[in-house]
């Protein structure tokens, strides 16, 4: 049993191995206002803890998609956002995370993900998906 609590966190993602302390809050900056001083400290807080591990410290993407351009492989509305993160993508082996957290928690993540688009980090990855502009 143990070991399949095991499997079960590490395909939940990889970032619940990195607490979320590791990340400098000053070190982040979405389109020019850093988060420590907005409104979205707790959208990053829940990214930070549950998603950078996948997709990222900044958004860059990992073994996840870069969220930081304007490609979406499962469509780049917020409502299209928000359904990624609560129904997750199993296909690509991420939970849906209605099971931990709020709708109203979801929307403060992907406020988080939009404030990020355009920020273009180093080291980001190539643009996948389709062409979604605001």
């Amino acid at each position: 049993m143990k070991n399949i609590h095991h499997i079960l966190l590490l395909t939940s993602g990889i970032s619940f191995l990195t607490p979320f302390y590791l990340y400098p809050q000053a070190d982040i900056h979405t389109n020019g206002t850093s988060v420590a001083d907005s409104s979205l400290t707790s959208g990053r807080e829940m990214y930070m803890k549950n998603c950078a591990g996948c997709h990222g410290q900044r958004g860059q993407g990992f073994a996840g998609p870069n969220l930081t351009d304007n490609y979406w492989l499962h469509g780049g509305t917020r409502k299209d956002v928000m359904t990624s993160i609560e129904d997750g993508i199993p296909s690509k082996g991420m939970i849906g995370w209605k099971i931990v957290y709020s709708s109203g928690e979801v929307e403060k993540i992907a406020d988080y993900l939009h404030s990020l688009r355009g920020t273009n980090p180093p080291k980001a990855k190539k643009p996948e998906g389709a062409l979604h502009n605001d």
